[in-house]
């Protein structure tokens, strides 16, 4: 759980002999002394939550994660993934002594538990417990979460962490036994980590006691804790060396559960979704960010419109989805119907021998026994598929009813798009009118030296960036733009909506109040770093898979927005271009960037990516 002292427990497991990898985030105002964190691995823990519609302050209880979702099968690549970083780092760590802290781990421990199956990991946990009134405290200071936000998280988070260590090798360490008795918290590191460090004890005593800042410590401050289950359960482990197998963990998830399944019922009744994080995905302004693009030319926008409006797509979708389902109603139907019929023929047959008396009177006991239950078997038999049949029926009336009703919208929503038509065709005699007048002859020189300054910007763009060039005039200059703020930066660069800065930001911390400009940090420095611009692209994938890229010193996301889509060249290993293409055909006909198409609207409609199912959108997840 964030702010819990887990930095400080990995600085001293790195001051014990642990390796925590080379590649590790740096420091930042919000913890001055380094996160300890492998830059890799918290970065797939960031696409794995991006893609399930999550994040970090993600609350389970209002919003759980899809049911078996780390069994899907684009879980199948982070998970190759994730496998491929803990063998480099296995492999390189003396006496195979790694270990990571990110604490986004809790949340994607099935995920990690595949992991360790695969390599044959037998892993040990550390879990560090803090006052819940303190961690509230501190994300309130640094978030601006409220306290019964942030109990909650502390209470899902610390409950979840314990119940996967319970059955492995673990230790709970206690955020305030640093400052008190920290020889206690380091023994019990060694205990469960088998660590044997090569300094005397009085040595590791000054190292550790240089690496704990007093500064920290907060002696007789009273947290008030609002939640009685964050209550309960920090009572229960401050008394607590390890995770605890009990009946208090038992108790708190069962009433967890409860919690969420009143939830869903309370959304369900009020037709609304509840917040289940106060900082979710940073990627939802996405759509409106690219209407407002397109808007500029209103042919194309409204072509986009009548192809993409989500609610007309899926207004569709539900017509085409219920027209199915009557289909099968209505063949459920007929056969039960056929069922009733064959069976009205067998009863008949028992009904035509009891009516001869005198083979009846020459049957034996066991021969009438039989008939007898021909005749009333078939009989019970008739009356469930009647009663099978009425609610058939009931169910195809009903489905008829929201079938006029879909259609009633699909019509309001398709004399909207011709309303717009005739508008646009409107407005193309208008502009025909105007072009066709002498007004507009006798300006054609004026309009020709507005249009020269635009038209040798865009060629100039091109030379810069598409070209040779790039490399000794067009990068140097992102450089520049990236450190010293130009006014009209903007002008200088190439434009695509396909770099996420938000994402830039909050993946690379260390360009957060330094880089005055993100877009043209990532085409000077990011790009040659292996940093990725957006979550589905990524920059080392794109250059190791074409190597023409590598050659011509060209910007991978500048090459793939302007030829590799086209090209149907791959963003990343997650995203199969050729296969979008072929399969939509709408995206192929009216030539849209696959990997744009999908982010502003293919995911929300469920659409794949690869010739394995992807996972859903998030409203699949409701």
């Amino acid at each position: 759980m964030d702010r819990c002292g887990t930095s400080l427990c990995a600085s001293v497991l790195h001051a014990l002999g642990m390796s925590l990898g080379a590649n590790l985030l740096p420091a930042d105002r919000f913890n001055e002394r380094g996160y300890f964190e492998d830059r890799e691995i918290c970065r797939v823990h960031q696409r794995v939550l991006a893609v399930l519609g999550r994040s970090w302050d993600t609350l389970t209880t209002v919003r759980p994660f899809p049911p078996g979702w780390w069994q899907s099968a684009p879980m199948e690549g982070y998970c190759r993934e994730l496998a491929a970083i803990a063998r480099s780092r296995l492999a390189a760590a003396p006496c195979a002594k790694w270990g990571f802290k990110d604490p986004r781990t809790v949340l994607l421990l099935p995920l990690w538990t595949k992991v360790f199956d695969e390599l044959a990991i037998r892993p040990v946990f550390v879990i560090c417990v803090r006052h819940p009134g303190a961690v509230a405290q501190s994300l309130s200071a640094r978030d601006g979460f409220p306290p019964r936000f942030s109990e909650m998280l502390w209470l899902e988070k610390t409950l979840r962490a314990c119940q996967a260590a319970s059955s492995q090798p673990n230790c709970l360490i206690h955020y305030e036994d640093w400052f008190v008795e920290p020889s206690k918290c380091v023994d019990a590191l060694l205990g469960v980590t088998g660590l044997t460090p090569s300094e005397r004890p009085e040595t590791l005593a000054e190292v550790v006691d240089s690496i704990l800042s007093h500064e920290l410590r907060h002696d007789g401050e009273i947290w008030p804790i609002g939640s009685l289950a964050a209550e309960t359960l920090y009572n229960h482990l401050r008394a607590c060396s390890h995770a605890p197998n009990g009946e208090v963990l038992g108790a708190l998830d069962s009433a967890l559960a409860v919690a969420a399944d009143f939830i869903c019922g309370v959304e369900k009744l009020v037709g609304l979704e509840l917040a289940s994080g106060l900082y979710p995905p940073p990627y939802g302004a996405c759509t409106e960010q690219d209407l407002r693009l397109i808007q500029s030319e209103l042919p194309l926008a409204l072509e986009r419109l009548q192809q993409h409006d989500p609610m007309l797509l899926r207004l569709r979708w539900m017509l085409a989805d219920r027209d199915r389902q009557l289909v099968r109603s209505r063949d459920e139907v007929a056969r039960a119907q056929q069922l009733v019929e064959e069976r009205e023929l067998l009863l008949q047959q028992p009904i035509e021998g009891l009516a001869q008396p005198e083979a009846l009177a020459l049957m034996g006991g066991e021969r009438r026994r039989v008939d007898t239950e021909q005749v009333t078997g078939p009989g019970s038999k008739v009356a469930e598929l009647h009663s099978r049949i009425a609610e058939l029926e009931r169910q195809v009336e009903n489905d008829a009813e929201r079938t006029q009703t879909l259609e009633a919208d699909l019509r309001d929503r398709e004399r909207s798009i011709a309303i717009s038509q005739q508008t646009l065709n409107d407005l193309r005699q208008n502009l025909c009118d105007i072009r066709s007048s002498l007004c507009w002859k006798l300006t054609a020189p004026i309009r020709t030296a507005v249009a020269l300054p635009a038209m040798l910007h865009r060629l100039a763009l091109e030379l810069l960036y598409f070209t040779v060039a790039f490399r000794f005039a067009g990068k140097p200059l992102a450089k520049l733009l990236s450190v010293v703020n130009v006014p009209g930066a903007r002008f200088l660069l190439p434009q695509t909506p396909l770099f996420d800065s938000e994402f830039y930001r909050l993946q690379y911390a260390d360009t957060d109040g330094r880089s005055k400009n993100l877009w043209a940090h990532y085409i000077g420095f990011g790009s040659g770093e292996g940093r990725d611009p957006h979550p589905l692209f990524n920059t080392d994938y794109y250059k190791a898979q074409y190597s023409d890229i590598a050659k011509s010193g060209l910007n991978p996301l500048l090459h793939y927005s302007k030829f590799g889509a086209a090209e149907k060249r791959n963003p990343s290993s997650y995203f199969d271009s050729a296969y979008y293409l072929e399969r939509y055909a709408d995206v192929r006909r009216h030539t849209v960037n696959p990997l744009l198409h999908y982010w502003l609207y293919g995911r929300h409609e469920g659409r794949e990516v690869t010739h394995v199912q992807s996972l859903p959108a998030d409203a699949d997840f409701k």
